[in-house]
């Protein structure tokens, strides 16, 4: 769960330009993946990446429970969509939360049970008070905006 994320037609491009350019199509829409390729490469896009991140989630909770864990990325977009889904910001403007090579980010948040109309209690991710990287203040404030949950 936690190869870098499949960049189509970009793959084996210079990796600044490619990621500037999939960062535009992520904040035009979530559901969007890069150019797709001929030979097979995976384009994902920024659900595809959610979805990555929520199952990685589910099986570190299961296999995890109660303790620590840490965990490293081949690339900083599915860290960067986790924490936006974690924050409660739009997925879309994930780019808010990039970590640079090498970078170590603390993120914790609490799993609370709620009841929804009398059935089982789903599992759902409570946003603990999370600081993005300090690169800007307006990157910061995009980070704020409500979002559509996973």
């Amino acid at each position: 769960h936690l190869e870098a994320r499949g960049m189509g037609s970009f793959e084996g491009t210079p990796l600044g330009a490619a990621t500037e350019s999939i960062h535009r199509i992520d904040a035009r829409d979530r559901a969007e993946g890069p150019p797709a390729t001929e030979d097979g490469t995976p384009n994902e896009s920024v659900k595809d990446l959610a979805a990555r991140c929520q199952q990685m989630v589910s099986i570190m909770e299961t296999l995890a429970s109660g303790v620590d864990v840490v965990v490293v990325a081949a690339d900083s977009d599915l860290l960067s969509v986790w924490q936006a889904a974690i924050a409660g910001a739009p997925l879309e403007g994930h780019q808010v939360f990039s970590l640079a090579p090498g970078e170590v980010r603390p993120l914790e948040y609490e799993i609370q049970y709620v009841q929804a109309d009398g059935g089982p209690a789903p599992c759902v991710l409570a946003p603990m008070p999370l600081e993005p990287s300090s690169q800007s203040d307006s990157r910061a404030a995009a980070a704020e905006q409500p979002s559509e949950k996973w």
